[in-house]
């Protein structure tokens, strides 16, 4: 007589994988989720810094700085960008976080003026 003997996984062998895979993500989703919020910020300061130069350049020709609509303001899904205090000597452009890239805390909101002041440093 011949004995079969069967191969494969039993159900608590599978329970515990799944547990492990739970496990493993849970503690790697949040990770992944700042990652994510600090690519997206760092993508806007280079768009901050370029809008900078836009005004630079925009200034050397006029007697002011440009207003958000001569400056042509970028649209994003994670951030709205501003151009206030404008006039022949100043400006400040911000970009204000909006939907899920406002959980980046104490970095939500993201300013740079005429003189290259970036606000809040620790963000920049």
């Amino acid at each position: 007589m011949t004995h079969k003997t069967q191969t494969g996984f039993t159900l608590l062998e599978l329970m515990i994988g799944l547990l492990i895979i739970g496990i493993l993500s849970a503690v790697a989703m949040p990770v992944y989720q700042e990652q994510i919020r600090k690519v997206r910020r760092d993508a806007v300061k280079m768009q901050l810094l370029s809008l900078h130069i836009n005004q630079q350049a925009y200034r050397l020709q006029n007697p002011s700085f440009a207003t958000g609509q001569k400056l042509g303001l970028p649209s994003s899904d994670f951030y709205q960008f501003s151009v206030a205090n404008v006039s022949s000597q100043t400006f400040v452009l911000t970009a204000k976080a909006v939907g899920t890239q406002k959980q980046d805390k104490g970095c939500a909101s993201l300013t740079i003026d005429q003189s290259m002041t970036r606000q809040p440093s620790g963000c920049w």
